[in-house]
């Protein structure tokens, strides 16, 4: 009464006042409407008051949610102070069966609903009145004030155990006058009423309907205050006040809708057969459509295409309808498998991923995807996983295969085929291929972001790579991935997918099959290894989470045939058949990032592996060490012959011209053996006998003459005696096989000493010396040229260096290479020597002295 009488005295609702009077009068209703409500909310906080305000509730109840001039909003907000105070701490049971009763939350939606033009104004408002209604309503804050009113004293009504207030909200069409609200918000106050879905959606729903509490006297237990449990209190229980963000949902993001008018309406469903890598690649070709497209953007013709298409809000609440459900998801562990198995909001989020503009919301998404599987630990987080999985996938695939159309214009500017410029046509072509650059940069950088969490997930929780190997990452995925590589790479359409036998093709097409297989042959495709491609970044992000897959224990043997095949499923395969494929056209044909993060898949896959699949991968590197031959055509020398002479590999030719490239490639494979060498035991009987030490002697023999000797101390002191170019490219050419003998020392010296020696500091000197020799004749564990089982992999390693003769076959293929023609060459080679004897074995630095 007294925030109506202030209203009367100074909100200047009688026609015959001068408007000029309003600056001078208004101070004054604001300060009385600010000393009463201050006054009732500190009456309202004795619990007794709320029995004594009975008579006034229905006055009280109605300022929050009628319609003022703009000079009267304090009243409502005033009222609206008064009735959150009595809400907080006077409401009972038998109050709340009292409004019920009275239909006072249905009363007070109604307001909100004329006040909002959800309904038309009532017979009873004079149609000259100055009061607010819509959007003058809206952006005067009176919607915000009277929405919350309404429900906050709603969600205070569920903590007695009653939710007949609940029952009214909803009659009243309480739930989609908030809906409504919000999507006709901007942006702030749209946010707050977001906060309100929250306070709804943790209102109990388990009311006894008993009407317990309709009597005037109240127990004692009610007088202390609500009896339910802080905690419990946060529990999403009401899931249909979800409904709103799940409906604005759909009206923000606009690949939902894009989908859904794609599918006959139908938006995306995670039920547990749906096709999650049909819905990544719609969202990925979508993004990239939103990206490439010349004007308007894919999302702007999505939004309008369709007239039966819902209006998208008024504010952009993408971001906030995300933090409105993170909120959700952190107030109570049991939110996240309430909300999510019903209405996969965040599943939506990672589908939509790569279409969303602001950087800040895919950020966003992804840390509330790692919310939800590093914090909580009972939620069941596979379907947004597997989302997660098909859309890294799709993107990846659609990176590549846009990589593969840049390389393809980049081969054509570079050609001879004649250029237009000048041309309408030619400018048209120049600005398309700069918008698909510039959408191939900011989708690497989306698949950049959501690598790192797969990765941070993988190395967290191994349950992780579970799921993505049920979505077969390491089978299909990689075989398309592969394919659309060597597509490139070869210059053709290539399929490394096994072809059916019980397929009937026309012979026609037996030639171009042909060709496809000869140019997947692992013999036939020579290495083309350069700096840098269009692909590396991508094939990066792909091999960093290879990395952490492969280390799961059931990644790379299951049982089945792949494929559609049914007639053949008795033979037991390995599901990364392609993944040693992969890696390896990495390492041949791909820039030195690709590679790097392709060796390191294959360290990390023999840093644990004690089994066959250890030596199949050991098998693979040697075999790639050996691709790199200078020599064009050179065969190396199998495995299955290791014990014949290992100066009979290949030597090139005087014309042939090494490049540093392949030197430093095998240089990178030499260090990753030696890492694994020098942490796993068993990796150093497979590297002996896969014939590891033969192929260290066979890259030296192959670069033989490659080195020539450096000019004498007087053609370097002769003026007129400059560098040429020649000599340039000699000292590049010494510097890199140095390097690349430096890591082949490294490799020894880990293979012939037990890992326990490895794993320590190399300066302790404390630590026995291991001569090369240290083993003798009449060894006990070594009989002859046989290694005994019980003899450690490093010592039998030792003995069959000296049995074999490495060391003489070693020393004459580095003299082949003209690595002992340079002195300082010389003195390095047997500086690494001696410290394989003893790391303190070295020579005095410093130049000989010309006699």
């Amino acid at each position: 009464d007294g925030g109506g009488n202030t209203n009367d005295g100074g909100g200047n609702t009688n026609e015959d006042d001068d408007s000029a009077s309003l600056p001078a009068t208004r101070p004054v209703s604001t300060r009385a409407a600010k000393k009463v409500s201050r006054l009732l909310c500190l009456l309202c906080a004795d619990a007794s008051v709320g029995e004594q305000l009975r008579p006034h509730l229905f006055g009280l109840l109605a300022l929050s949610g009628a319609s003022y001039p703009r000079s009267g909003v304090h009243i409502a907000t005033a009222a609206s102070d008064v009735i959150l105070a009595f809400a907080a701490s006077c409401l009972s049971a038998s109050l709340v069966w009292f409004l019920h009763d009275r239909k006072m939350i249905v009363h007070m939606t109604d307001d909100v609903k004329e006040l909002c033009s959800a309904a038309a104004p009532s017979a009873s408002a004079p149609s000259n009145s100055r009061c607010l209604y819509g959007p003058d309503a809206e952006e005067a804050g009176l919607w915000v004030v009277a929405l919350k009113t309404v429900v906050r004293l709603v969600a205070a009504s569920c903590r007695h155990r009653c939710d007949e207030l609940l029952r009214d909200y909803d009659a009243a069409g309480g739930y989609r006058v908030l809906a409504h609200a919000i999507a006709r918000s901007e942006g702030g106050r749209a946010a707050k009423l977001l906060e309100l879905v929250t306070a709804l959606a943790c209102c109990r729903t388990d009311g006894d309907g008993t009407g317990a509490g309709r009597g005037d006297e109240r127990d004692a237990d009610e007088l202390d205050g609500p009896s339910l449990d802080l905690a419990e209190a946060k529990a999403a229980t009401n899931a249909q006040a979800f409904e709103i963000v799940d409906e604005l949902m759909v009206r923000s993001v606009s690949l939902i809708r894009a989908y859904a008018e794609s599918n006959d309406g139908r938006r995306p469903e995670f039920r547990p057969r749906a096709d999650f890598a049909a819905m990544a690649r719609f969202s990925v070709d979508y993004a990239w459509d939103d990206l490439a497209s010349p004007s308007t953007s894919a999302s702007t013709s999505a939004s309008t295409s369709s007239p039966s298409s819902p209006e998208p809000p008024k504010a952009d609440l993408v971001s906030e309808l995300l933090v409105t459900t993170l909120q959700l998801y952190s107030d109570h562990a049991k939110n996240f498998d309430l909300i999510e198995s019903e209405y996969h909001t965040l599943s939506h989020y990672i589908l939509a991923f790569p279409s969303f503009s602001d950087v800040s919301v895919k950020v966003l998404t992804l840390k509330t995807l790692e919310y939800v599987c590093t914090g909580l630990a009972v939620a069941d987080s596979a379907v947004p996983l597997k989302v997660a999985t098909e859309v890294f996938a799709a993107m990846s695939e659609r990176l590549l295969k846009e990589a593969g159309k840049m390389a393809t214009v980049a081969a054509r500017e570079g050609g001879t085929e004649p250029k237009r410029e000048g041309t309408d046509d030619a400018n048209e072509e120049k600005e398309n291929d700069e918008r698909r650059e510039n959408a191939f940069r900011t989708m690497v950088q989306d698949a950049q972001l959501l690598c790192e969490t797969l990765v941070k997930l993988l190395e967290f929780d191994e349950r992780v790579g579970y799921v993505m190997l049920d979505c077969g990452f390491l089978g299909a995925k990689i075989d398309d991935m592969l394919d659309l590589i060597m597509t490139t790479v070869m210059g053709v359409y290539v399929s490394t997918r096994p072809r059916d036998e019980n397929d009937d093709d026309d012979e026609g097409n037996d030639e171009g099959k042909e060709k496809e297989e000869t140019a997947l042959d692992g013999e036939s495709a020579q290495p083309s290894p350069t700096v840098s491609t269009t692909m590396d970044e991508i094939y990066e992000c792909v091999c960093r989470v290879l990395k952490n897959v492969v280390l799961n224990p059931e990644a790379r043997a299951v049982h089945g045939e792949r494929g559609n095949n049914s007639m053949r499923t008795e033979q037991t395969i390995a599901p990364d058949s392609s993944l040693n494929t992969f890696l390896t056209v990495g390492v041949l044909h791909l820039g030195d990032k690709a590679s790097k993060a392709a060796l390191g898949v294959f360290e990390g896959m023999m840093s644990k592996n004690h089994d066959e699949l250890l030596r199949s991968d050991m098998a693979c590197i040697i075999d790639l060490i050996d691709k790199f031959d200078p020599a064009v055509g050179g065969s190396p020398t199998s495995s299955s012959n290791r014990e014949a002479d290992a100066s009979s590999s290949t030597v090139p030719n005087a014309d042939t011209k090494v490049d540093k490239l392949f030197i430093a490639r095998q240089n990178a494979m030499l260090d990753m053996l030696a890492n694994i060498l020098a942490t796993n035991e068993p990796a150093q009987e497979v590297f002996r006998s896969c014939g590891g030490f033969e192929c260290i002697v066979r890259i030296f023999f192959r670069l033989a003459g490659s080195i020539n000797a450096p000019k004498s101390d007087q053609q370097e002191n002769d003026p007129d005696n400059g560098d040429s170019p020649e000599d340039d490219e000699n000292k590049a050419m010494s510097s890199a096989v140095m390097k690349l003998l430096e890591s082949a020392f490294k490799l020894v010296a880990t293979a012939t000493r037990p890992v326990s020696r490895n794993q320590k500091n190399s300066s302790d000197l404390s630590t026995p010396p291991l001569a090369i020799d240290i083993l003798g004749e009449d060894d006990a564990s070594i009989t002859g040229t046989v290694m005994s089982s019980t003899a450690a992999p490093s010592t039998a390693n030792l003995m069959y260096l000296r049995n074999y003769g490495f060391y003489i076959e070693f020393a004459n293929a580095m003299s082949e290479a003209g690595v002992l023609l340079d002195l300082l060459n010389a003195r390095a080679v047997i500086n690494m020597a001696l410290e394989i004897i003893h790391p303190k074995l070295v020579l005095i630095d410093g130049k000989r002295s010309n006699s």
